[in-house]
């Protein structure tokens, strides 16, 4: 069965019947191995797994529940912290942490540096967009150096919710109430994988792993701003629905929710997967185009439902070695309705790197080298 394929209501109701009895810290230690062994985190070919710290509560956690797997199974830990450039004071003592982290699991610590006001300067897009590029791009990069093919990050349930409930908030379709997966494909690989062995837990049950570290973690200020549509979900959105009589299981209430959402779209990328090859027209990938494009047949292509298009996106963002998100992938099937309601409209310039361009019974997507990735 291929990972995460289960569903993930069931094996929690599982496990939930299984913690009883238990110790509190050994029934989590318990869920994260299980999820480590479900989401195939843990390399098994002597590669080096690469963990992504901050000096955060999140990556404090995950960086301890790995060290003491560590010690039963072997286990190669690399930390990955970067810098972003934004605040020396806060990213001094977040490298004090990490290093100790390092020190404690006996694990290497790759260190890298960005300038993000820079670049939020020179290139107009969102913080948040240009930080979360950043990161993935520096992990790639170390995973790369490494010959590493896997990635653990820290994301929990908290996270999770506050996730869907902005996707939510910002109109996304059934796609984006997905939330996060335990799983996936770093954006533009094929070859290095992202797993979130924490994604069904708690921020209160990952304390039982901090305070057994002995680590003081720290945090980001920016985390804090109230002026950031996230944060303020954070701390004052979902604590006031958790602490209301109307709406206490909100957290609880959206992971299942995304658990139900993973098997659908689970089998739409199946059908997606199919019916991109029946859409697919010579000359197809290989094709005399100066940059990489597909054909796809444009009646099929704009006759199936928007979610399937979504689906579909997702595909030729693969076939075309491009990263998105949710959010974009969304935004350019709202675009492509350009094309379909405006017969004179040939040609259409979607978010990123990628022209839509409409002739005859031919959807030509492709790729323009020069341009800007755009994210929402």
């Amino acid at each position: 069965m291929a990972p995460g394929a289960v569903e993930s209501a069931t094996i929690q109701n599982k496990m939930n019947s299984e913690d009883k009895g238990l110790p509190a810290r050994t029934a989590l230690q318990q869920r994260i191995e299980a999820a480590c062994a479900r989401y195939d985190l843990l390399p098994s070919d002597g590669s080096p797994l690469v963990v992504a710290v901050s000096g955060g509560k999140d990556s404090v956690a995950l960086a301890w529940g790995l060290n003491v797997l560590k010690k039963r199974i072997p286990l190669k830990l690399v930390l990955a912290c970067m810098d972003h450039g934004i605040d020396s004071a806060f990213q001094k003592q977040a490298e004090q942490v990490v290093g100790k982290i390092g020190e404690i699991c006996e694990a290497k610590v790759s260190y890298g540096r960005t300038d993000i006001p820079e670049i939020v300067k020179t290139s107009g897009e969102n913080l948040e967009v240009v930080a979360r590029k950043e990161r993935y791009r520096f992990l790639e990069e170390v995973a790369r150096s490494l010959g590493a093919r896997k990635i653990a990050l820290g994301h929990h349930g908290l996270d999770q919710a506050e996730t869907v409930l902005f996707r939510l908030l910002r109109g996304t379709g059934p796609i984006g109430l997905r939330g996060m997966t335990h799983r996936s494909l770093l954006g533009g690989t094929e070859d290095i994988f992202l797993v979130r062995p924490l994604l069904s837990e708690s921020p209160e049950d990952l304390q039982l792993l901090i305070t057994e570290s002995g680590i003081q973690p720290v945090e980001d200020p920016t985390n804090r701003d109230l002026g950031r549509a996230r944060a303020f979900l954070r701390h004052e959105v979902l604590p006031k629905l958790e602490a209301s009589p109307f709406f206490p299981a909100t957290v609880r209430s959206i992971g299942k929710l995304t658990a139900q959402q993973d098997l659908l779209i689970r089998d739409l990328e199946e059908r997606a997967e199919k019916l991109f090859h029946e859409l697919l027209m010579s000359p197809g990938v290989s094709n005399p185009e100066p940059a990489p494009a597909l054909y796809l047949d444009r009646e099929k292509f704009h006759s199936v439902l928007p979610v399937m298009r979504v689906a579909l996106l997702g595909k030729i963002f693969s076939q075309l070695e491009l990263d998105t998100n949710i959010a974009r992938t969304e935004r350019i099937v709202r675009e492509i309705f350009e094309v379909r309601g405006n017969p004179q409209k040939r040609r259409v310039d979607l978010p990123g790197p990628l022209v839509l361009e409409e002739q005859g019974n031919v959807s030509t997507f492709r790729v323009q080298r020069d341009s800007s990735p755009d994210q929402d």
